[in-house]
């Protein structure tokens, strides 16, 4: 059987008005963004780090900031605390590791855009 992936969670999807300051507690503790967690104002590159993580997860199996409770996955995301373990990440390309790198940056307004990907 072919196995079917799902990219959920999108109840809480907000659209940003330009200008507006939006900012949110709820997500998903692996998938959210440091600015998220600190309560600060939230961007398109809040998404941009959530595609690092999916992407990261798609590549490996494994969640970059995974932790025994979800308090210590959001002390490893705040902290920017992840790694590619070689017996995960031995087949995958430097391009696809530069890629996750440019995204999961802690500071929002350094990450790649979406135009940029």
């Amino acid at each position: 059987p072919k196995p079917l992936i799902k990219i959920i969670d999108f109840g809480l999807a907000q659209c940003l008005d330009e200008g507006v300051t939006f900012k949110s507690l709820c997500g998903t503790p692996q998938y959210i963004a440091p600015e998220v967690i600190n309560y600060e104002p939230l961007s398109s590159a809040t998404d941009m780090w959530s595609i690092g993580v999916i992407t990261y997860i798609l590549l490996s199996g494994l969640s970059p900031f995974q932790g025994e409770t979800d308090a210590e996955t959001l002390a490893n995301i705040v902290a920017g605390d992840y790694e590619f373990e070689e017996r995960c990440f031995s087949q995958t390309s430097a391009m696809a590791k530069d890629f996750i790198q440019q995204l999961l940056v802690k500071e929002p307004g350094q990450r790649m855009t979406a135009t940029e990907c």
